[in-house]
């Protein structure tokens, strides 16, 4: 039974509903007294003591509402051990602060995967990530997180303060990004010096190469030691003789001009134009 509930993988809200009903149903003995099995009842049931993974992943489903939201967060609370997360943004906006208050409310989590919806349809009714969000949020309530990867990550220079976190982040990797100078520097500055690890593909349009640099310069952790760096691969940096000169220099260029720039860097590994100059 261990086994079945270890790692678990939810597709749609009928295999949502399932799950739930399976961690919240709870068969006493007949034989024990009535006042154990009423102390039975106000406990976890044992199999939401099994579930260390729990993967949401709705792609390419339409907002599944309030009552999705609902279910999500009603099945957050009986997986007390979570330790593993994926979780896509097939929910409505409007579930936004249950769903961030749900996910804060797991204090084990160690390894977390959240991925933005990029449809073009439908995308502005699911509920997005953000950077201060996240950091805020989230990350700020895991002690133990240690792997971070987010998809679509979006966030402008909006004045607000990104806390210090108390987790020791080792590896972060950022997929099609689409933050602004200020929201990416204090993404990375709120880790500290933890990280060992960091991918990033992007920036997109709200971060022009040579910014970009400046960040992973002057933001990145000393400690440092595998940098990934990939082109965008959609939009992004479009060739504009107003902000990429010929002459100017890459974004590793500008990257490394600090003599106390990725000191401990052992793997350097990149892709995409604009990378280096030859």
């Amino acid at each position: 039974m261990e086994v079945l509930f270890k790692n678990v993988l939810l597709q749609d809200t009928r295999h949502a509903d399932k799950l739930l009903q399976a961690l919240t149903s709870k068969l006493p003995r007949e034989s024990q007294p009535t006042r154990k099995r009423q102390k039975r009842h106000d406990s976890p049931s044992r199999l939401s003591q099994y579930v260390r993974s729990l993967q949401f992943d709705m792609r390419g489903a339409r907002p599944t509402g309030k009552r999705g939201g609902s279910l999500f967060c009603k099945i957050l609370q009986h997986c007390p051990l979570l330790e593993n997360l994926l979780f896509g943004n097939q929910l409505a906006l409007v579930c936004k602060e249950p769903i961030l208050e749900a996910l804060a409310s797991t204090p084990f989590i160690k390894e977390i995967l959240l991925s933005n919806m990029t449809d073009r349809e439908h995308g502005e009714s699911f509920l997005q990530w953000k950077a201060h969000d996240v950091v805020s949020g989230l990350f700020s309530h895991w002690n133990g997180l240690e792997t971070v990867e987010i998809s679509g990550l979006t966030g402008w220079a909006d004045n607000q303060t990104f806390p210090v976190l108390n987790c020791a982040i080792r590896t972060m990797i950022l997929k099609n990004h689409n933050c602004g100078e200020e929201a990416l520097s204090n993404l990375l500055k709120s880790c500290g010096e933890s990280i060992r690890t960091l991918q990033i593909s992007g920036p997109h349009f709200n971060l022009k190469p040579r910014l970009f640099a400046s960040v992973l310069r002057d933001s990145t952790s000393p400690n440092l030691e595998c940098l990934v760096i990939l082109h965008p691969t959609e939009g992004g940096w479009t060739p504009s003789e107003h902000h990429w000169g010929v002459a100017m220099p890459g974004v590793l260029d500008t990257a490394f001009d600090s003599p106390t720039a990725f000191k401990n860097l052992k793997t350097l590994f990149f892709h995409g134009s604009r990378m280096a100059t030859d």
